[in-house]
C-alpha cells in the first residue's frame, strides 16, 4: 500500500489582532476563507502574502491579490490598526510606499482608499470581519487549505507568468514617473545602486546615489582611463564611509592617494550601513567598489545609452556579463539588476 502523503499544517491563526499580531496573520492570509472587504464592498482573494520586509518601506513586498473580477494585482501591502496610520506616518510623502497596491487596517473606517507618493490610490481593506474565531477548547486546528497546491503545472504556470507581467508593469510605471521629473542617467544609477543593496542595504545605497549624483560622477569622463576608475571608486568609497573596509589592502592605499587629490566631502556614518553577518561578496564596501566599475564602463557614452546597447543584442548572457564586475557583483546579482532595474527602466 502506498504511503500516504501527510499535507503540513500551519500554524494557528491568531485570533485577536494588535500592532504585534497583524503582521503574523498577514503572513498566513492566503488561508483566510473570506475575501478582504473594503469599506464601498469590493473583495480581494489573497493569493500570496508577500514577502515580509525587515528594512524602511512597506510591511510585505510582491504580494499577489486577485479581485472579484478574477483579475491580478501584484504589489506592495502596508498594515495598520487604523486607516490614520497611512498619513500619520508620513507614507502619503514618501516614495518608497509607491508600490503599495493595498492598505490593510484592523477595524472599518470612512476611507476608502490611500494615496501614494505617486498620486495612485490603494484600496483600504478591513482584517476584522475575516479573522477566525477562538475555537472551542481541545477542537484541531482547521486543515491548511488546497489553495495553490491544488493547481496543475500549467495552471500555475500561467498564474505565475501573468503575475510576473503584473509584476514587469509595475516596474514599467514606477520608473515612468521618475523618469518625467529626472534626468534619465540619474534614475538608471540610482536604482541600480539601490538593486546592489541586496535586501538590507538598499535604503543606504539609493542615499549614496543622492549623495554622489551621476553629473558629478560624469564630470571623470575627461579623466585618463588609467585613473578615471580610481577617482570614482575614491569619490563613492569616500561619501560613503566604507573606505575602512575596503579590501584588499593594496586598494585601499591606491584610494587613499587618490583621494588627496579630490576636494574634500562629508561622509555617510558607518552605522548607516548593514554590516553584521552579511556575507563578504554582498559586503556594502565590496559592492560600492564593483558599482565604480560598472559606472566606469559606461561612462563615456553614457550609463542609459551603454545598458541600452547591452540589451539591444537580445542575448541575455551578453547583458549578464555586461552588468557583472567578478567577484564584486557576480552572475546572479547582474541577472537581478537585468530584470528588475534595466529592462523594465528601458521599457519605460
Amino acid at each position: 500500500m502506498p504511503t500516504p502523503t501527510i499535507r503540513p499544517q500551519p500554524e494557528p491563526l491568531p485570533t485577536r489582532a494588535s500592532e504585534r499580531n497583524m503582521a503574523k496573520i498577514w503572513r498566513q492570509a492566503d488561508a483566510l476563507t473570506k475575501g478582504l472587504v473594503t469599506p464601498d464592498g469590493c473583495t480581494f482573494r489573497i493569493i500570496y502574502p508577500g514577502r515580509p520586509n525587515a528594512r524602511a518601506g512597506p510591511d510585505f513586498r510582491d504580494a499577489v491579490l486577485a479581485s472579484e473580477s478574477g483579475q491580478l494585482i501584484v504589489g506592495d501591502v502596508e498594515l495598520h490598526l487604523e486607516a490614520s496610520g497611512w498619513r500619520g506616518h508620513g507614507h502619503h510623502a514618501n516614495p518608497r510606499y509607491n508600490g503599495v497596491v493595498l492598505e490593510v487596517v484592523l477595524t472599518p473606517r470612512r476611507r476608502r482608499a490611500v494615496t501614494t507618493h505617486a498620486r495612485v490610490e490603494a484600496p483600504v481593506a478591513v482584517l476584522a470581519p475575516v479573522l477566525p474565531k477562538a475555537p472551542p477548547a481541545g477542537t484541531a486546528a482547521p486543515a491548511w487549505p488546497d489553495g495553490l497546491a491544488s493547481l496543475d503545472d500549467e495552471a500555475l504556470g500561467g498564474l505565475l507568468d501573468e503575475a510576473g507581467d503584473l509584476r514587469f508593469a509595475a516596474r514599467c510605471r514606477g520608473f515612468a514617473i521618475e523618469l518625467r521629473r529626472g534626468d534619465p542617467d540619474q534614475v538608471l544609477y540610482a536604482s541600480l545602486m539601490e538593486a546592489l543593496g541586496y535586501a538590507v542595504n538598499r535604503k543606504p545605497f539609493r542615499g549614496l546615489a543622492r549623495r554622489v549624483p551621476y553629473d558629478e560622477l560624469s564630470a571623470f569622463k575627461e579623466e585618463p582611463s588609467a585613473t578615471r576608475l580610481l577617482a570614482i571608486q575614491a569619490t563613492l568609497s569616500t561619501a560613503s564611509g566604507l573606505l575602512p573596509w575596503v579590501r584588499p589592502a593594496e586598494d585601499a592605499v591606491k584610494l587613499k592617494t587618490m583621494i588627496r587629490l579630490l576636494p574634500k566631502r562629508g561622509f555617510m556614518p558607518a552605522e548607516a550601513w548593514e554590516r553584521f553577518r552579511v556575507r563578504p561578496a554582498n559586503h556594502p564596501a565590496q559592492r560600492v567598489m564593483g558599482a565604480a566599475s560598472l559606472l566606469d564602463r559606461f561612462l563615456v557614452v553614457g550609463l542609459a545609452a551603454g545598458v541600452a546597447e547591452l540589451v539591444r543584442g537580445e542575448d541575455a548572457k551578453v547583458m549578464v556579463e555586461g552588468l557583472s564586475v567578478p567577484p564584486r557583483i557576480g552572475p546572479g546579482r547582474a541577472g537581478d539588476m537585468a530584470v528588475n532595474v534595466v529592462l523594465p527602466f528601458l521599457h519605460a
